[in-house]
């Protein structure tokens, strides 16, 4: 075979190998890596932190007046008149229902805000701030939420079950968030903060297991 042809036959060979070899990796690895983070299972949820600390007191207030639903048991004397305060720190906040017509952006009517709780009870005795041994602090609750900020209200709560299930978790959050949840690394903080003020303790008061 002539030398040129041989080389000529070669190169093509090896131009041909490496447009299939381009093509397998554009219909494979391509659509994969141009996925947005927040469709691969497990990327953390984007979070609208102007959003979460305009919701975040309202969520707390409401949790105050449904410790009850929660389960938040105290031993605390009744003659102390001891109140429940809750604190929460929000995971994800995702559209619940919205209203679409033709022309106009879709309005969000309410919002599915996912959160974990820390609640407990407290009282005031004398100069002393008293804390009860019971405690809630949750696997994770969904409160769902209308408005906008400064107007924003709490509708409802959605309370996950006493024990750590993982099927609840899953059926009310995000991919993302239900990774969050389940590691347990996502606390919300101790509301000693709010007993405080609501007792008239200056900040930083220790409170003391009752």
């Amino acid at each position: 075979m002539n030398t040129s042809l041989a080389v000529r036959l070669v190169f093509s060979c090896a131009a041909i190998l490496a447009a299939l070899a381009a093509t397998v990796y554009l219909a494979f690895a391509v659509p994969r890596a141009s996925r947005p983070e927040r469709d691969r299972a497990g990327a953390a949820p984007a979070l609208d932190q102007a959003q979460a600390r305009a919701m975040l007191p309202v969520i707390d207030a409401y949790l105050d007046r449904a410790a009850g639903r929660l389960g938040v048991t105290g031993d605390l004397s009744a003659g102390l008149r001891p109140r429940t305060f809750c604190d929460a720190s929000i995971i994800e906040i995702r559209p619940g229902e919205t209203l679409s017509s033709a022309g106009a952006r879709p309005l969000t009517l309410d919002w599915r805000v996912g959160i974990v709780v820390f609640c407990a009870e407290f009282a005031r005795r004398g100069h002393t701030l008293l804390r009860g041994s019971g405690g809630y602090p949750s696997l994770g609750e969904v409160v769902t939420m209308a408005g906008h900020p400064g107007g924003y209200q709490a509708r409802s709560l959605s309370v996950g079950p006493p024990v750590r299930a993982p099927s609840w978790v899953h059926a009310h959050f995000s991919p993302g968030a239900v990774t969050l949840v389940l590691s347990e690394k996502v606390t919300a903080p101790d509301p000693a903060g709010q007993a405080r003020r609501a007792f008239g303790f200056p900040p930083g008061t220790r409170a003391i297991e009752g």
